[in-house]
């Protein structure tokens, strides 16, 4: 008996005979099912399973991508906050180091209106500032406890005068001034290019 006279039978005889041979073989074709069910099976698991893991992986790495490009954004907002924030501390301080200024020069007499006043009248004979750290400047000029500092708008120049409501602190020598490593790279530490300006009795710095 082959497929042919099986196909050729109606289909209540092709019921019957396949009943029969159930009967007749199942513990024979339960084994074979078994098995050729359950490789089918372990196969659409496995690509469902290797579909997922895919997406998956996907999913996680644009969400890793996201966070990366995030946190960057986040520093470079922070850092263009702090850099703001000291640039509004040093105006708030430059304007009220003009107010007291220009009080002090309707004191004067007309003839000494353009006495020099700062770290002296004249320049000093000889003198380095060091860049120390990446916020830290140290001179042996720097004697006062506080001291005024001035941005110039395209950052490459920074006077540095001494001020009794000055706008950083100086601690043995040295002012710290925040946010200087955003403007000016630090390296390693050596002498900066600096000169005496009489006209605002303070220390020219060059940083950029």
């Amino acid at each position: 008996m082959d497929a042919s006279f099986v196909f050729s039978l109606m289909e209540e005889q092709r019921d019957v005979i396949i009943d029969s041979m159930w009967s007749d073989h199942k513990e024979e074709m339960m084994p074979m099912l078994e098995e050729k069910f359950k490789a089918v099976i372990d196969e659409r698991v496995k690509a469902a399973e290797e579909k997922i893991t895919k997406e998956d992986k996907r999913m996680i790495d644009d969400l890793e991508e996201k966070n990366a490009q995030q946190s960057m954004e986040l520093a470079e907002n922070e850092r263009i906050i702090e850099s703001m924030q000291t640039q509004i501390n040093t105006l708030k301080a430059e304007n009220e180091e003009l107010k007291d200024e220009s009080t002090r020069n309707k004191k004067k007499e007309a003839n000494k209106s353009d006495k020099v006043t700062g770290f002296m009248e004249y320049a000093p004979p000889k003198y380095t500032v060091m860049r120390v750290g990446a916020d830290s400047i140290q001179s042996d000029l720097f004697t006062k406890p506080r001291y005024f500092v001035h941005l110039s708008p395209d950052q490459r120049i920074m006077v540095i005068r001494p001020s009794d409501k000055g706008n950083v602190i100086c601690v043995d020598n040295t002012i710290e001034l925040a946010g200087l490593s955003f403007i000016s790279d630090f390296v390693e530490e050596g002498e900066m290019v600096s000169q005496y300006d009489p006209k605002a009795g303070g220390i020219q710095i060059r940083l950029k």
